[in-house]
């Protein structure tokens, strides 16, 4: 579903601090408020626009920084803008930013409790994610938004492209992981709908090194 408000963060000088920006992005949009902060990004609202914006790691050399920022956002960009079960994204000018629509709908962590069948489209999703070899890195619960009964993948903040199934058996890992965390009184019949779904051309192999990845997780 495209949003009908786009906007865009803007630099409007070279040496101008993150926090600076956001403040004059404000003046002109009032609805901005940051949602949400992790040790990568900083996440923003703006009506119906979400601005994750990558923030600078004083620890790390200056060109360093700026090339893994800008690595890594365009990364996430290239696999939200190729994917259907993802935000739509829009062209951004700012190397660190990335602008998608905002989904309105509940995350699969509130969701699966009372529909754990949802996770059989969760399976169908994640075998076009992986078919398409790319993965998650961070496949979660609460990465994961249920709109109109379909699943919407968000954050690939740790993903990228690979057709190594140990990267695609370690989000399979991630999201069972989730599940017998947090999700106790439904997992088997989710982990069952999930299984139903996950269909991808190597799913013999993904299975069998997601039990490897089991067995190695156990002892960590």
């Amino acid at each position: 579903m495209a949003s009908s408000h786009k906007h865009v963060l803007t630099t409007t000088t070279t040496d101008e601090s993150d926090t600076t920006r956001i403040k004059n992005f404000s003046l002109y949009h009032k609805t901005v408020e940051l949602i949400a902060q992790g040790a990568e990004a900083k996440i923003y609202k703006d009506e119906q626009t979400i601005i994750k914006k990558r923030v600078s790691k004083s620890y790390r050399h200056d060109e360093l920084d700026d090339r893994l920022r800008s690595e890594r956002t365009n990364t996430e960009t290239s696999i939200l803008s190729r994917l259907s079960c993802t935000p739509n994204v829009t062209p951004s000018d700012d190397d660190y930013t990335i602008t998608s629509e905002y989904i309105d709908g509940a995350l699969l962590t509130e969701y699966i409790e009372d529909n754990p069948s949802i996770m059989e489209a969760v399976g169908d999703a994640l075998t076009t994610v992986h078919d398409n070899d790319i993965y998650h890195g961070d496949l979660t619960t609460s990465n994961i938004i249920i709109q109109d009964n379909q699943p919407i993948f968000i954050d690939f903040g740790l993903g990228g492209y690979s057709d190594r199934v140990e990267d695609k058996a370690v989000d399979i890992y991630l999201l069972k992981k989730a599940l017998v965390s947090k999700h106790q009184q439904v997992l088997d019949q989710a982990w069952t709908s999930f299984l139903d779904g996950y269909q991808p051309n190597n799913r013999d192999a993904v299975q069998e090194r997601f039990h490897e990845v089991k067995q190695r997780g156990r002892y960590k």
